[in-house]
């Protein structure tokens, strides 16, 4: 977290500690998630809570792709940072359907090929 005067500090939470992350949300906060994992459902979760959700690809964000020393507390330093000046590159986020509509389409060509297999 970083707070108006730069003072920073951070807390380690757990998905199953979700809950009491968003109790500690305020509705001024902005939030800055990497684009790993599952992000669409970080900021369902988050976005109601608080002004703002940033989406970033950690490809297209130099500071953290060029990073010799990577830790988490150091990622989460940059992203405050630069999401207080602005200044993050934001990833394109689908809708929520059209998310839906992909994985349906993963599914169906992973059951297309297993058949296939089990034929051959």
């Amino acid at each position: 977290m970083l707070g108006g005067t730069g003072e920073r500090s951070f807390h380690d939470y757990k998905v199953s500690e979700l809950e009491q992350f968003t109790a500690s949300l305020r509705h001024a906060d902005q939030a800055a998630v990497e684009a790993t994992g599952n992000p669409c459902w970080f900021c369902e979760q988050v976005g109601a809570r608080v002004k703002q959700v940033v989406v970033v690809t950690p490809r297209r964000f130099e500071i953290i792709k060029r990073s010799a020393n990577k830790t988490d507390r150091r990622d989460a330093a940059n992203l405050a940072l630069f999401l207080s000046k602005d200044l993050l590159p934001e990833a394109r986020m689908k809708e929520k359907v059209r998310v839906q509509l992909h994985h349906l389409c993963q599914t169906r060509d992973k059951l297309v090929k297993q058949r296939t297999a089990l034929i051959n």
